[in-house]
């Protein structure tokens, strides 16, 4: 049976409105729980307070709502299109809750179970499908179930997915592909680019055989949704002056820089023995359970590559006939895309990071089936099948329980209180809080490396155009221009208190040693000198947009 019979038996077999809608509720309730702090998690035995990461990219989207440019004012190396969501939602809500923005996200990822679930079923058939959903929703998501760009840029992809799979694949479906994908490469690049470059191959590969001007429509159309995605982005920065640091934070700095600071975390499963042996403390068979979800999780990619390697020999094949590839193939392709950057080492590979492209390796697993419809299922559809809801129980049942755990020891509670009791715990930083509470009003800024800084960040103004500081010594992270572009913000704005490390100190006082008479050394923390001189305003700066 060909690939093409194949599908065409699936077309009998798709998700109608209802059961997306379905799809799409049990998705949201399941995740419910991760909106509040210690929430379940897949990714460690514990659940998720308030994270780094997390705060970093929602303090952005909150300066950007408030007023500052993203990239000319302040710092960031992703596209923009996670902090322009969030923007809104956050200049729409009377005030910026981190429950809020988790709500947001927890939406975004049910709606992407839902696309997942559509292109799966076309594949490979419903019980598929809700098996992937369950898997996506328990084990992927639930790996790092919190507000962040990867989880917008995977649900853009997999739109673009449900686009190319449709059975009537022609300009409009085109269209709607090049668009979703290029949504996605404008929210993460590492993801967005090669799925883009991808989905316009996959558009030309499924118009191939057909007459010339059916493949060039079907080109133009998919040219016309990627710059309908992008036009308007280049329209509305380059108006503000502010392309060049857009071009040189999003594309210039990760390639330079980027690695200098995760060294750590760029080879492939970089941390899964050591998640794997975290696990181990919860109670058997919910400790067996997890550590299988953390394997498949490093699986997962791997299968996409496989899948891809399988449907590119087919395309290629199918085009020496003067044929069309088929969805399927077109499929592993995108999926394959996706997961090559984690090869590259210029990306991170550990265990959160293989989460995040994992729903490509159960789209490449589906594609890959052979399966038929329901009543005609050949073996390796049906051993897919039953593949996929074995790992949909497992991670379910690990997940359950870890909700229903989290539910017995978690209370409602408040941003600054919550706040106030990371700080009392965190790396020595109990002083911290206290000399804020004594001597800063709420207009006054401060500067917190890395651990804890967004906490008060988020609370407070910016004091600096990078929101994240790394606290250890990384000489190629940020550039002599950006050291000095913090330096010169430190001096305007006078901050309170400084608690970084010598080495951050050292940086920022090469790059203004003036900085010297206003701050001293006091309890482990910069603190300003109230009887130190004013320094020098050095103009405005807009920002490194070159080394």
């Amino acid at each position: 049976m060909s690939h093409l019979e194949t599908y065409e038996r699936c077309e009998s077999n798709p998700i109608g409105p209802r059961l997306r809608l379905v799809v799409f509720v049990l998705s949201a309730v399941v995740l419910l729980p991760t909106i509040r702090p210690q929430g379940p998690s897949s990714y460690r035995p514990t659940g998720f307070a308030l994270e780094r990461d997390e705060g970093t990219v929602l303090y952005d989207s909150l300066r950007w709502a408030r007023g500052e440019l993203i990239y000319r004012d302040f710092f960031t190396f992703q596209t923009p299109g996670f902090y322009a969501t969030y923007a809104l939602a956050f200049a729409a809500l009377p005030e910026p809750t981190v429950e809020s923005a988790r709500a947001l996200n927890l939406l975004v990822t049910a709606l992407g179970s839902v696309w997942l679930a559509m292109c799966v079923a076309r594949l490979a058939g419903r019980a598929a499908a809700f098996s992937a959903a369950a898997v996506h929703v328990t084990l992927l998501v639930a790996i790092w179930p919190i507000p962040y760009p990867h989880w917008l840029a995977e649900t853009f992809a997999l739109g673009g997915l449900v686009a190319l799979c449709e059975p009537r694949f022609g300009p409009r479906r085109a269209a709607v592909a090049g668009a979703c994908f290029a949504a996605c490469g404008a929210t993460i690049q590492s993801l967005g680019f090669p799925v883009l470059a991808a989905g316009g191959v996959a558009t030309v590969a499924l118009a191939w055989g057909a007459s010339r001007a059916r493949m060039a429509r079907a080109a133009a159309a998919y040219v016309v949704g990627v710059a309908a995605v992008v036009g308007p982005i280049f329209v509305y920065f380059g108006a503000r002056g502010a392309l060049a640091d857009l071009a040189y934070q999003t594309w210039v700095w990760p390639f330079a820089n980027y690695a200098a600071g995760n060294a750590d975390a760029m080879f492939y499963a970089a941390d899964v023995a050591t998640h794997v042996r975290e696990h181990g403390v919860l109670p058997p068979p919910i400790a067996w359970l997890a550590q299988t979800g953390i394997h498949a999780t490093w699986v997962l990619p791997l299968i996409a590559v496989i899948g891809g390697v399988a449907g590119l020999i087919g395309a290629v094949l199918r085009a020496v006939r003067g044929r069309g590839a088929t969805r399927p193939m077109v499929a592993t392709l995108v999926a394959a895309a996706a997961v090559l950057p984690l090869f590259s080492e210029r990306t991170r590979a550990d265990v959160v990071h293989l989460g995040f492209v994992g729903s490509f390796g159960l789209v490449a697993w589906a594609a890959c089936s052979g399966a038929a419809d329901g009543r005609r299922r050949g073996w390796r559809g049906r051993s897919v099948t039953l593949v996929l809801v074995a790992l949909a129980v497992v991670t379910s049942s690990a997940f359950a329980w870890k909700a229903v755990e989290s539910g017995r020891s978690t209370h409602a509670w408040s941003v600054r209180d919550h706040v106030r009791r990371l700080a009392q715990r965190h790396r020595g930083t109990s002083g911290l809080w206290s000399l804020i509470e004594a001597r800063a009003d709420p207009t006054d800024t401060i500067v917190v490396a890395q651990d804890p800084g967004f906490f008060y960040l988020y609370l407070r103004p910016a004091a600096i155009p990078i929101t994240m500081i790394p606290l250890g010594p990384s000489d190629d992270y940020f550039t002599r221009a950006q050291w000095r572009w913090m330096a010169d913000s430190i001096a305007t704005r006078r901050p309170v208190a400084l608690a970084i490390g010598t080495y951050q100190w050292r940086r920022l006082a090469l790059a203004r040693p003036d900085l010297a008479a206003v701050y001293r050394l006091e309890g482990g923390f910069y603190v300003r000198d109230p009887s130190g001189p004013n320094l020098p305003r050095r103009g405005r700066w807009r920002g490194p947009s070159r080394p």
